[in-house]
């Protein structure tokens, strides 16, 4: 089960309910359907596109995630176990002529796909980062100019501290440059490759990799929200439950006698040389 909505506000809420339900149907789990949802990202203060005006930038051929967005601090890491059910960009929109030209640039179409990466827990591997899970890939080229909801078919589990990123591996309009620098975030490039060779493969693609991310560039924002349900916390003790949310197995009492068997988831102005990892466009025609 795919499904996007492209408005804002209430189709937004129907996605995120689907997601739940989802998740629910999923784990046979009906009791979540009143779970606490949680949209990581979506604290920040507001920023908006000037695309297809200029600048006017997008996220090209690498893995990345917001370090800080304004006064929102690890807007990505996640709080506690639990389930990233969804996600949402906010897309800017382009001129035909600019996505032709991104499209002749980085390949086509403009996908993107969730990734949940874990970073080194040393001063020496803190730029380290393991990609742990992926979702599948969703083409945006018909929402931009929206922001868009896509459900996960398959709910990611997260562990408390892992980093819920973004890949594109051709590139995608979720970006907003020439912002406060207290906006940064993070790619997933080698340390010479920050500021050249933006046309070099950088996406975070093959699960159990530990790939080097040395690029953080300050006064952007990658346009993403995560919607994650933590897992319930018990609040007694019941002998004999074992297991976790995502699959609890409770062993009934029997009678003395009997037996029972218990059995039980780029910066390239075009023409120019800002920093890879975010691509600007050229001027609306």
């Amino acid at each position: 089960m795919t499904v996007a909505w492209s408005a804002p506000v209430a189709p937004a809420r129907a996605a995120v309910a689907a997601a739940v339900a989802a998740l629910a149907a999923w784990l046979s789990l009906p009791a979540l359907a009143s779970a606490r949802v949680v949209e990581l990202g979506a604290r920040a203060p507001q920023v908006k596109s000037a695309c297809p005006n200029l600048p006017c930038a997008v996220l090209a051929a690498t893995t990345g995630y917001q370090g800080r967005s304004d006064s929102l601090l690890r807007p990505f890491v996640v709080p506690a176990n639990g389930y990233i059910v969804a996600f949402t960009l906010t897309l800017s929109n382009l001129a035909d002529n600019q996505i032709q030209f991104f499209n002749d640039t980085y390949g086509s179409p403009a996908r993107v796909r969730l990734s949940i990466i874990r970073q080194g827990r040393t001063r020496k591997t803190r730029r380290d980062f393991r990609l742990l899970q992926q979702s599948d890939w969703f083409n945006v080229e018909p929402y931009l100019g929206s922001a868009p909801t896509f459900v996960l078919q398959r709910p990611l589990r997260v562990r408390k501290g892992h980093i819920v990123a973004i890949t594109t591996d051709t590139w995608v309009p979720a970006f907003v440059t020439n912002v406060s620098g207290r906006n940064w975030w993070r790619a997933s490039r080698e340390r010479d490759k920050c500021r050249q060779d933006v046309f070099e493969q950088a996406a975070h693609l093959q699960i159990n990799l530990v790939r080097q991310y040395w690029c953080d560039y300050h006064g952007d924002r990658l346009m993403y929200t995560a919607t994650f349900i933590p897992d319930p916390t018990p609040t007694r003790t019941v002998s004999g439950q074992t297991g976790s949310p995502s699959g609890t197995t409770t062993t009934p009492r029997r009678p003395s006698g009997t037996t029972t068997t218990s059995a039980r988831a780029t910066t390239a102005r075009a023409g120019g040389d800002a920093p890879s990892g975010r691509v600007f466009a050229p001027p609306p025609r």
